[in-house]
């Protein structure tokens, strides 16, 4: 190994769509990441649902790919039914866990109690799972800190869209006084099938289902949930607020009807669903709701499972993020 190089030990929760993008993207990009930024990763564990696999000395990762192509983790060497993160995280010695287990919005489990162990062992985390900073955003940042560690989450807000790194880095000096956006792209992926394509409520669904761009469960997508559950994490950690599921009123796209598209498509208008959080005489409110989008609006051409994010600020006033399409 190159004597410049650092190699960092990964552990991999979740084995589904995101964490198989995760092993391809690291093929793809690899030689990239060792020439610019002179680090190199090695899987020491990968964990689905059924099962897990721990090679200390690193998964090749050719091998995973193959075992993503074939959804079967039980071909690799090393691998064990059932087992657990904090089981994985005792037996190997891992600098960063990968956290994309399915969310859990009820109380953050399992992964809740498997980020914590990793960041008591002073484990740095990046995760994409929303349910554990729906109720323990504090405290894990907190022991993050006291164990002088790395938490990263900014893709459980809009995935690759960089909404709240930006926020927090490049506008520090503002006041941000809204925040709104589309960020469930499967919903803008059926809206705007519904309106190019004239397909079905159903049938544009059907589609992002078999395009495998929704949720485990797609009725978190679709009926605003997974939408509600970014703009609360962007808005308690920007904002300051501690809101969950229940200080949100939320509205999703189940119902719309190629009617209501039509109409909207003579007024020169778009169907988008939105997530806001805003501050009103002091206090800040927040909610889910399909908005008539006109013509000439930054979110009038986000279309297809692109997303997008507008900071309303003082005194820099409006910035707008957009792309970010899943796939």
């Amino acid at each position: 190994m190159d004597k410049g190089l650092k190699q960092w030990k990964i552990g991999l929760m979740g084995f589904g769509n995101v964490g198989k993008a995760f092993v391809r993207l690291y093929k793809e990009m690899g030689s990239y990441w060792r020439e610019k930024y002179h680090i190199d990763f090695i899987f020491q564990f990968v964990i689905n649902s059924k099962i897990g696999v721990v090679q200390n000395d690193g998964i090749p990762v050719d091998s995973l790919i193959k075992a993503a192509k074939k959804g079967d983790l039980s071909k690799l060497w090393g691998w064990k039914p059932d087992m657990q993160g904090n089981e994985a995280l005792k037996s190997t010695s891992i600098d960063i866990l990968v956290e994309v287990t399915p969310t859990n919005i009820e109380d953050g489990e399992p992964a809740l109690s498997t980020i914590k162990r990793a960041l008591s062992q002073g484990i740095a985390v990046v995760t994409g799972n929303k349910g554990p900073f729906l109720h323990k955003h504090r405290e894990l940042f907190e022991l993050a800190r006291k164990n002088n560690t790395f938490l990263g989450i900014s893709c459980t807000s809009a995935a690759s869209l960089p909404t709240l790194i930006f926020g927090m880095f490049d506008l520090a000096g503002s006041r941000i006084t809204k925040i709104e956006g589309i960020l469930n792209g499967v919903c803008n992926f059926v809206l705007t099938q519904m309106e190019e394509n004239s397909l079905s409520f159903e049938e544009a669904v059907g589609l992002a289902k078999t395009k495998g761009i929704t949720e485990v469960d797609p009725n978190l997508d679709i009926d605003g949930i997974d939408t509600a559950t970014k703009i609360l994490i962007i808005s308690n950690m920007l904002l300051g607020t501690a809101f969950t599921t229940k200080n949100i009123s939320v509205e999703g796209i189940r119902g719309i009807t190629p009617e209501q598209i039509r109409k909207a498509k003579s007024r020169k208008k778009r169907l988008k669903l939105i997530g806001y959080a805003e501050h009103s005489e002091d206090k800040v409110t927040a909610g889910v709701k399909v908005m008539e989008i006109e013509q000439g609006h930054a979110f009038y051409e986000v279309n297809g499972t692109n997303k997008a994010l507008m900071y309303h600020t003082q005194p820099a006033g409006e910035f707008i993020i957009s792309g970010g399409a899943s796939s």
